[in-house]
């Protein structure tokens, strides 16, 4: 019952009314949509095929297999708690959001060269972090960016990111008939090159309105 207690906080303000229906939909917001659909795929590449990687390609025991996996949403998870209590002028948040597609890259070059238990494990909690950057930073620019159309840009930053994870996580599948997962994941680091570009577009400062910290 302690869930009750939320109901003492205090409510947020109303926020600009909204658009709603067909005339609230963007072309400005397709670039969000794409940088959340390819971040996604990084982030299934990662979350879905972790245990794979360690307990089957290297051999290693399933339970390292599933640390791993667990390392991943655990570093993701404590990525996006702690940045969000950070001051933006201590860590300027654009800088981390670019330097986010970098740490993905780094960690898909590096794991594939990887075979001691540890040295995985950090490298998967690494990529946690990096994807936890990632993604709720393009939804907040997102937002921002179309005030009066949050609701839509919510939900087509939420459709991109299933549609991604998909891909990501069942699309490395039947690529592995053609490449082995360790190639895949070498390759996959060429995603930080749109990742980043996006990035740095979507945060502009003609972007970062409505509450995001701009330059």
């Amino acid at each position: 019952m302690a869930w009750l207690v939320l109901l003492l906080l205090p409510t947020a303000a109303d926020g600009p009314a909204e658009l709603g229906g067909l005339r609230a939909w963007r072309r400005s917001m397709l670039p969000f949509a794409g940088a959340v659909l390819i971040y996604a795929i990084c982030e299934g590449s990662f979350g879905s095929w972790a245990n794979v990687l360690v307990s089957v390609n290297r051999g290693l025991p399933a339970a390292s297999g599933a640390l791993a996996l667990a390392l991943f949403w655990g570093g993701m998870t404590a990525a996006r708690f702690a940045l969000g209590f950070i001051p933006n002028h201590l860590l300027h948040r654009r800088i981390i959001y670019l330097l986010a597609p970098l740490g993905i890259a780094v960690c898909f070059l590096l794991i594939p060269h990887l075979v001691n238990t540890s040295a995985l494990l950090m490298a998967f909690t690494a990529a946690g972090v990096a994807c936890g950057i990632y993604y709720p930073y393009s939804m907040a620019y997102g937002i921002a960016a179309h005030p009066k159309e949050g609701t839509q840009m919510a939900g087509l930053l939420v459709g991109a990111l299933m549609v991604g994870e998909g891909i990501g996580s069942f699309g490395l599948g039947p690529l592995q008939s053609l490449l082995s997962l360790g190639d895949i994941y070498t390759l996959s680091a060429l995603w930080a090159i749109p990742l980043f570009y996006l990035a740095w577009r979507n945060s502009r400062p003609a972007h970062a309105q409505g509450g995001m910290p701009h330059d």
